[in-house]
């Protein structure tokens, strides 16, 4: 499992400090996934150097993205992208215009009101920053 849509991938990073990864965190989620396989696969009688990620379409992104990732290196060791790849990304400066829209179809006025805005909330605003995103 992992952070999705808004809560995985709104980068936060031109609006305070401390926020670098925020536009990664679904893939940083994913990472912990495979170092919580590496450290109990033995466990189940897997091996940790043979493990395989696998994705399909949205999956086969994440499985290209890590491939390049330096965090995940090592924690897998054959993988699987099927029907899609690692080519739909945002310039910092898509990604801030996403951010903003996001913020204010929340009505947050700085990152501490975007976080503390209830999840409801910020998906039904993810859906609408989005669609107002693709007619600009």
């Amino acid at each position: 499992n992992y952070r999705l849509g808004a809560l995985g991938f709104t980068d936060l990073s031109s609006f305070a400090e401390g926020y670098e990864t925020s536009g990664v965190n679904g893939l940083l989620d994913q990472i912990k996934a495979l170092e919580w396989v590496q450290i109990n696969i033995g466990a189940f009688g897997g091996d940790p150097e043979r493990v395989t990620i696998a994705g399909e379409s949205a999956g086969a992104f994440s499985v290209t993205t890590l491939l390049g990732a330096p965090r995940a290196r090592g924690l897998f060791h054959r993988a699987i992208p099927q029907s899609g790849a690692a080519h739909h990304t945002l310039t910092q400066a898509q990604g801030r215009r996403v951010a903003e829209l996001l913020m204010q179809e929340t009505q947050s006025t700085d990152v501490q009101a975007l976080i503390d805005c209830p999840v409801e909330t910020l998906l039904n605003a993810q859906n609408t920053a989005s669609a107002r995103y693709h007619t600009e």
